[in-house]
């Protein structure tokens, strides 16, 4: 599972037995789809989509809740 590598939130759903455990599945509402999708193409390639993102600060915003280190000192 490359979310919970990338990302001690995801990591943390998806090991905890709850839902998401056995669902495989994690419903996010905090962010714009936009966001999720430069967030999920970050976590397999280590690379920003610039080009794909509309709001770096929400971005940095979604990085920080994750706990995504490594792109939130990228932005």
């Amino acid at each position: 599972m490359i979310a919970a590598a990338k990302s001690p939130y995801f990591e943390g759903l998806l090991r905890s037995g709850l839902r998401e455990t056995r669902e495989g599945q994690i419903e996010m509402n905090s962010f714009s789809l936009t966001t999720m999708k430069v967030v999920v193409e970050y976590m397999y390639s280590s690379v920003i989509p610039y080009d794909e993102c509309d709001d770096f600060l929400e971005l940095y915003a979604a990085a920080s809740m994750l706990g995504i280190k490594k792109l939130e000192k990228e932005l």
